[in-house]
């Protein structure tokens, strides 16, 4: 009896197995363990007992048929179960598609819309910076320590810029140097740094850097040719092809170099190095060209804006008022012939050639004459940047318990490494010192309010102006040297044109906190050092 009672457990729990796979493979994979729907009877038939009970009451439905009509609803039930949950599945799959596919459109609207944000904030950082650069070169030309690339720069925005508004302001401040004798007058050790500042240039700049390009190369054949490389100039002489680019404007060189590229991109029967040197040295003389027409294109503008050019800056002018005031027979006097002996004879591209070099040192010279004559005298009322912000520290005024500190220490004279090219000067510079009374056992035991104690220093507020750093990246930085027992002294250090300033303190400890008052910021061009001394309370 047990092993047959056993048997049939087998069976049934095989017969349960296998119904219940069945089940769970049409219902679409989903168990009453794993289902999205959290339905832990999804595999069980529901029974609607009150509706079966209140049908057999009504006659409706007999217990055979119930049996009789049993398996039929049951897989009837199972097919419609089956349809729902593929319906479901694939609703639900569709949501998730298109969640998923929202979800990707989302980021991607978010990564454009940070790429379109940085390049906006890149854009509005160059141009930060690009203004910036324009001001130090300008105040740097204004206090005579100019830099190379400071009268570059202005020349390019005479010679390129469209800002019409500030053209004229520009002409009258600044002279105008030939770019071509400007940096054929430079040392190596300038050429290489000249160099640096127009690459650094070209990394930032959009608007004139075909302009850049030019100096650029100008540049790099100074350089080569102070390093000891071939000049270009003795290669095309030993070559015999000079003709080829003196006295040639921009115009025809770039013809010329047309010309020469595509014999060497054809190829055939050629001497390759021969055209190749040509090409090369084409590249200086257009520089060179280009220049010189920019040049003279500028020294036109200010002879307009000079109004008139000085009474030798038309000689052509001249001539031809002169001969218009004499009669034909008189002017047939004047006429000489090819055969006059010491007359030297030009044909009419010598002549025009002649004329236009004239009319260049002309030029040079009436705007050199204008500057002189514009240059911004000395202004005693003139207020520096320095003076600006030194007034605005000090129209902050002082708080109750704050004094004006000026205890400058007076350093030994020292040579920088860069005296040569900026004028050495100390920073200005608002101090406060910090005071008070301090309420120990002693004084509280010997004073009162109507008779305070002695104040005693409690802490400094140095605000040291650095408006006009050549390199604002890196801060000024101080240090504490030990002098007397009682006091100690702070020294600022910057870069150039700064001089080195010290002042003697308080030898005490300094409080570390930024939430006990402690700051150390340069920004703008103002460092600040604001520090507390540490106060000890006396325990038994």
């Amino acid at each position: 009896m047990g092993k047959r009672s056993r048997e049939k457990d087998k069976t049934a729990k095989k017969s349960k197995k296998q119904k219940t796979g069945q089940e769970e493979e049409l219902l679409a994979g989903y168990s009453n363990e794993s289902n999205p729907f959290g339905d832990s009877n999804l595999t069980k038939q529901f029974v609607w007992k009150k509706k079966i009970q209140q049908d057999r009451e009504q006659g409706k439905v007999s217990k055979k048929d119930k049996k009789k009509s049993k398996g039929k609803e049951e897989k009837k039930r199972l097919k419609g179960v089956q349809k729902e949950l593929e319906k479901a599945k694939l609703r639900r799959e569709e949501r998730e598609r298109e969640k998923r596919q929202w979800e990707e459109e989302m980021s991607r609207l978010d990564r454009e819309r940070n790429k379109q944000q940085s390049e906006d904030w890149e854009s509005r950082e160059l141009s930060f910076h690009l203004i910036q650069a324009k001001r130090r070169s300008e105040i740097r030309i204004k206090e005579g320590r100019a830099k190379s690339i400071d009268w570059l720069y202005q020349w390019v925005m005479l010679g390129y810029s469209n800002d019409r508004d500030n053209e004229h302001e520009r002409q009258k401040l600044f002279p105008i140097y030939n770019p071509c004798d400007l940096i054929a007058d430079l040392t190596l050790e300038q050429l290489q740094e000249l160099g640096d500042d127009i690459k650094i240039i070209l990394s930032s700049q959009n608007d004139y850097t075909h302009a850049y390009q030019t100096l650029l190369v100008l540049c790099q054949y100074e350089m080569d040719k102070k390093n000891g490389a071939p000049d270009v100039m003795t290669t095309l002489s030993n070559l015999g092809v000079t003709d080829l680019f003196i006295d040639k404007s921009s115009s025809q060189l770039k013809e010329l170099q047309k010309e020469v590229q595509d014999m060497l991109n054809a190829g055939g029967a050629i001497d390759v190095t021969y055209w190749e040197s040509v090409l090369k040295a084409s590249h200086l003389f257009l520089a060179r060209a280009i220049l010189r027409e920019t040049h003279l294109e500028i020294l036109e503008k200010r002879s307009k804006l000079i109004g008139e050019l000085p009474e030798h800056a038309a000689p052509q002018q001249h001539k031809d008022k002169k001969l218009t005031g004499q009669t034909g027979q008189d002017a047939k006097k004047e006429m000489l012939t090819p055969t006059h002996e010491g007359e030297e004879i030009y044909d009419e591209e010598s002549e025009a050639q002649r004329l236009a070099q004239r009319r260049l040192r002309e030029l040079e010279q009436g705007a050199e004459k204008f500057y002189q004559q514009t240059k911004p005298r000395p202004d005693v009322n003139a207020i520096s940047t320095e003076d600006i912000l030194w007034k605005r520290e000090s129209d902050k005024g002082l708080d109750e318990n704050e004094e004006e500190f000026a205890s400058e220490v007076d350093l030994k004279k020292r040579e920088y490494s860069w005296n040569d090219l900026h004028r050495p000067r100390k920073p200005k510079y608002y101090n406060r010192v910090k005071t008070g009374f301090e309420w120990n056992k002693y004084n509280q035991t010997h004073y009162d309010v109507d008779n305070p104690p002695p104040k005693i220093i409690q802490g400094y507020k140095f605000n040291i102006f650095y408006p006009d750093l050549i390199d604002p990246t890196k801060s000024p930085t101080f240090h504490v040297e030990e002098s007397e027992e009682d006091t100690t002294i702070i020294r600022f250090h910057a870069g150039p044109p700064y001089e080195d300033i010290a002042f003697r303190i308080v030898n005490k400890d300094w409080e570390s906190s930024h939430r006990k008052g402690y700051r150390c910021v340069f920004d703008r061009g103002v460092l600040q050092l604001w520090f507390n001394f540490k106060r000890y309370r006396y325990r038994r």
